[in-house]
């Protein structure tokens, strides 16, 4: 009785090199793996090549060091058109130029193979690798791309939820403002009572729907490509505080270079007007506020903003609480009004920046908030 032998997995694959005893080496050992049933293209112009891979992407290409008509880099550089892809290159190293291979492996190779050395199982193995890393690679962006998804679905519900409360709640304080005009004129004190505390739920109801709407459409926006100065979008948050800070005399410091960033404008002034206008609400009683902003250049080339203010401050357990939506360290009877939603913005366009906001505090001693952002732009 014979065993029948398992049926390989086909799979297309690409030599591009125009050394044709190094294009018959690898399409042999290709050719007797016992795993993979391998299509083999072979080509020697990078031209070519890649019209064939946008084609029909090959499951492995074996790019050799030399190519007619220019350098094996310029292959990686055309089809990686977006550093989020993902393409299964082996260079095949010839033993003739280290920096070259290194290039190779900087602009996306996955792996190296010394032809030299190379065998037909070790090229079976170094495929074996790529089709696993591919697969993971494959699940990974998947379900980045569900959780995007359900994200964006959550985003959607909070934002439909919010907005059509907001009309029946509404009414309920419009007829309940009508019906307690007449339980006045019955002297009625208790059912004025109950009156009063449902109005007042009702507004405070509907004031966080607004707030939570603000948060559903910070959560909404998407990475912008112009470039925007920070500190003009801070001074900006500053000329609106203005008032404020008159009515607490307060002071508010600005020192150092600020970056230019990708954000839109009026995102980045929500986020100063609500960092800035925390150290002048949660200020210390007869103590005038003061705040000092900062920007500073970092060796690695981001940048690194604090804000910091001499306020009542906060217990270092809760600098992670704080950021939370709906997260208030003071109950609503206390004298610093809100609904625990500005800090949630702030982290949130920070989010979208791609960069880190982190805060500090001690009771009584105030707040020193970071802001980390990578990726901007230094005009100086």
């Amino acid at each position: 009785m014979s065993l029948k032998k398992p049926d390989r997995e086909k799979l297309r694959a690409i030599i591009l090199t125009s050394n044709v005893a190094a294009r018959r080496v690898l399409a042999s050992f290709l050719s007797k793996d016992l795993q993979y049933d391998f299509e083999i293209k072979q080509e020697s112009k990078v031209s070519s090549a890649v019209t064939q891979y946008r084609e029909q992407a090959f499951d492995l290409v074996l790019l050799g060091e030399d190519v007619e008509f220019g350098s094996p880099l310029v292959f990686l550089d055309e089809i990686y058109r977006s550093p989020n892809d993902w393409h299964p290159v082996v260079f095949v190293h010839f033993d003739q130029d280290d920096e070259l291979c290194l290039d190779a492996m900087r602009r996306g190779a996955k792996e190296y193979v010394e032809l030299g050395t190379l065998t037909s199982h070790e090229l079976h193995l170094t495929a074996q690798r790529i089709r696993e890393t591919l697969r993971l690679f494959q699940e990974n962006k998947r379900m980045v791309a569900e959780l995007a998804r359900s994200n964006e679905e959550l985003v959607q519900f909070a934002y439909a939820v919010s907005h059509d409360l907001k009309e029946p709640l509404r009414k309920i304080t419009s007829f309940g403002d009508l019906l307690r005009e007449k339980v006045e004129a019955t002297g009625d004190d208790e059912a004025k009572s109950f009156l009063v505390r449902m109005v007042d739920g009702a507004h405070r109801m509907s004031e966080m729907m607004s707030a939570l709407l603000d948060y559903s459409r910070v959560s909404r926006i998407e990475h912008s490509v112009e470039w925007y100065p920070m500190e003009q979008a801070l001074l900006q948050a500053l000329d609106n505080l203005e008032l404020l800070i008159k009515e607490s005399v307060g002071e508010v410091h600005v020192e150092g270079e600020f970056p230019m960033v990708q954000c839109d404008s009026h995102r980045l002034q929500q986020l100063f007007l609500n960092l800035v206008g925390n150290g002048l609400k949660y200020r210390r009683d007869n103590v005038p506020p003061v705040i000092l902003v900062r920007a500073e250049r970092m060796a690695d080339g981001n940048a690194h903003i604090t804000i910091q203010d001499n306020g009542i401050g906060f217990e270092s357990a809760q600098a992670e609480q704080i950021f939370g939506i709906f997260q208030r360290l003071h109950g609503r009877s206390s004298k610093y009004e809100g609904h625990g939603v500005g800090l949630a913005i702030c982290k949130r366009i920070v989010d979208v920046l791609a960069g880190s906001l982190w805060a500090e505090g001690k009771p009584g001693d105030g707040a020193l908030f970071h802001i980390e952002i990578p990726n901007v732009r230094w005009d100086s």
